[in-house]
């Protein structure tokens, strides 16, 4: 995860109010992620809206600090028709 740079957004042609982080890996290991792409934007992790590195670690730890055996990722993937489209996935991190 990396913030949505401004030349980032303008590479992955994203409206200016789309703001957070941008997935520049993708573990095919990890239950979920092969459903997951690059350049994919995460704008919540359990609810919470997440803008940054320090915010998304943050919610990260809490997440694993409870009892759910599964992160809530919501995120902007880019459909087959180009079209931006809010999604939300259940992750089983490997912690």
């Amino acid at each position: 995860m990396e913030p949505l740079t401004p030349d980032m957004a303008a590479q992955l042609k994203v409206g200016r109010k789309v703001s957070g982080l941008v997935l520049t890996e993708v573990d095919l290991a990890v239950p979920a992620m092969g459903k997951s792409g690059q350049g994919d934007s995460s704008i919540q992790i359990n609810g919470v809206n997440v803008k940054t590195l320090d915010e998304y670690n943050k919610e990260l730890a809490a997440a694993k600090t409870s009892d759910r055996p599964y992160v809530m990722v919501r995120f902007l993937q880019r459909d087959r028709d180009g079209k931006w489209r809010g999604r939300t996935q259940d992750i089983e991190p490997q912690w």
